[in-house]
């Protein structure tokens, strides 16, 4: 038995090298904007914990699959089951092509998705249990700004208080915002937002990046499900207390320093705290809990403990399965293309020639909005620190005898888009209602908020541009709004053709209107199927498994 169990870790660490072999592949072909987009926002406070979530996911994997083992076997159903999940991540794909908004949610999402089916694919589940660490990649998919700031807004309310009480300042609330009055040292009493220096990433993320080491002890510990639950539940309530601790931390310091030193000196470091850190803290305590507390001692690989026949996982067998699925990976990537390249121009970008791309960051009102229609523009550094962008203006348009206030932001990556609401909200206003709308082939969001008593109607789009110099070719994104007061329904249309009549470029169609329906139908239809499947299956196996009974092997022989 000693020399089958050293013959399965041969095979089994040859199956893992050809399977991270393939996801490299994929990084570098299909998912390579993607991966660097991420490098992007690891840079940034919100998302530097996707830097901790990566390296959590990728040991976790390689510890539980270790413990699992793999299966080498080419079944009809199982190349059927993982070709379902191939096509989903591929619609996954598209779709991030097709929306703007959340096209790096939707391509992390593909990637996970493909990084389960290659997996899957060499690998058997043998207990339900042991597919509870296929969903951490999933971790991996960077969190919508808009769940942010809905945290945000919520936690930033109990914040205010804890900070409030420990700093003896007042705190200001309001249905919309919460702020706190701080005698300043140089600019008398001010203002400052909690919504501005509160980061609903902190709690979030100290919190998501412990999931894969809890699923590996879950899988892999031996003990009973109560202390399993037990344990658990303490390691992620240690990391939601962490990131409550780092964020009330991180306002007090910032009431203290606008006190003592001034408010710029305040807004200097909202960005001082990346959730990385606290991410980082709540892994080490994750794993400092559950080494105190439980036991993870090493464990045979379940194929080698149950009634399993190895005796027919011959190399040739091994070599066949890794070549198949070389070639299905390979066959998805090809397909990707083709059918991207039939895509192609639906969602396109606005090419500005410019002499310096830093010209083009430091002045964008020159490039997209038209000269004879902006009365006045102003960089606005309190929200480009808020929201983490590369740069915020105010700006008016004047169109006849009306004149609509509005922002202008650029970013190099949506996924560092905060919504408008954030914006609106740290500045007094109360958001009531936000929808999207598709005029032609383009898409125009909607907010309504009041203040004073007052509705206000927000308009705005997102439009990606290609910045060309002398030095190369640069992608960003700018969104450009305008806000009026809102006095009825055809309010919707003049603020929409206002907005597209300001702006100096032609916006391109961000969405396929043929396209959605059939991509939602495919993907949809690919996850019913692959449900019924997987429930088909486990009924099949469990009624099997009562009828033969499971056979273990004698561990005290390995």
């Amino acid at each position: 038995m000693t020399s089958t169990l050293q013959e399965y870790r041969a095979k089994l660490v040859m199956g893992y090298l050809v399977v991270m072999s393939l996801i490299a592949l994929l990084i570098q072909g299909m998912y390579r904007d993607y991966f660097e987009t991420v490098v992007k926002l690891v840079f940034t406070e919100d998302y530097s914990y996707l830097l901790v979530a990566f390296s959590t996911v990728a040991v976790s994997l390689y510890l539980s699959y270790r413990y699992m083992g793999l299966s080498y076997e080419i079944q009809l159903s199982r190349v059927l089951s993982n070709s379902l999940l191939f096509i989903i991540a591929v619609m996954l794909y598209h779709a991030s092509k097709l929306s703007l908004d959340y096209s790096v949610q939707l391509m992390g999402l593909s990637f996970a998705v493909m990084l389960i089916a290659t997996i899957m694919f060499v690998f058997k589940p043998l207990s339900p249990g042991d597919t509870i660490p296929l969903i951490t990649p999933l971790l991996t998919v960077p969190i919508p700004a808009s769940v942010l700031d809905r945290v945000t807004t919520s936690l930033s309310r109990v914040i205010g208080k804890v900070a409030a009480l420990l700093t003896g300042t007042k705190l200001v609330e309001a249905q919309a915002f919460t702020m706190i009055e701080v005698v300043t040292a140089n600019d008398g009493v001010r203002a400052l937002s909690i919504e501005a220096a509160c980061s609903g990433i902190a709690m979030l993320s100290a919190a998501i990046v412990i999931f894969p080491l809890l699923a590996y002890y879950i899988t892999a510990s031996r003990e009973k499900a109560l202390r399993k639950a037990v344990v658990s539940a303490i390691a992620f309530a240690t990391g939601l207390l962490i990131g409550f601790v780092g964020n009330t931390l991180r306002v007090i310091s910032i009431v203290l320093v606008a006190k003592y030193y001034g408010v710029e000196a305040a807004t200097s470091i909202f960005h001082y705290s990346p959730s990385a850190i606290y991410a980082l803290l709540s892994v080490i305590t994750a794993y400092a809990l559950i080494s105190k507390l439980a036991r993870i001692a090493y464990a045979v690989p379940r194929p080698l403990e149950a009634d399993t026949n190895l005796s027919g996982l011959r190399w040739e067998y091994v070599a066949g399965t890794l070549i198949l699925l070389l070639f299905m990976v390979s066959a998805v990537q090809v397909s990707t293309v083709l059918s991207e390249n039939a895509l192609a121009g639906e969602a396109g970008t606005v090419a500005i020639k410019v002499d310096s791309v830093g010209d083009f960051i430091e002045n964008p009102v020159k490039y997209l909005v038209r000269s004879d229609m902006v009365s006045s523009y102003v960089y606005d550094a309190f929200l480009t620190r808020v929201t983490g962008s590369l740069a915020m203006y105010r700006i008016s348009v004047v169109t006849g005898n009306d004149t609509y206030p509005g922002l202008l932001e650029l970013v190099d990556t949506t996924g560092r888009l905060h919504t408008l609401q954030l914006c609106f909200s740290v500045q007094g206003y109360r958001v009531l209602n936000a929808w999207n709308e598709q005029r032609g082939s383009l898409m125009v969001g909607y907010i309504m908020s009041e203040k004073d008593g007052v509705l206000y109607l927000l308009t705005y789009m997102l439009t990606p541009v290609t910045v060309k110099s002398t030095s190369g070719d640069y992608a960003f994104y700018a969104r450009v709004s305008l806000v009026k007061p809102y006095t009825g329904a055809g309010d919707l249309e003049t603020a929409a053709n206002t907005l597209l009549r300001s702006l100096s470029v032609s916006p391109v169609p961000v969405l396929r209107e043929s396209a959605v329906p059939g991509l939602a139908v495919a993907c949809s239809t690919s996850v019913a199927v692959l449900v019924i499947y997987a429930f088909v299956t486990y009924l099949y196996n469990l009624v099997l498994k009562r009828r033969r009974g499971v056979v273990p092997i004698n561990k005290t022989e390995l």
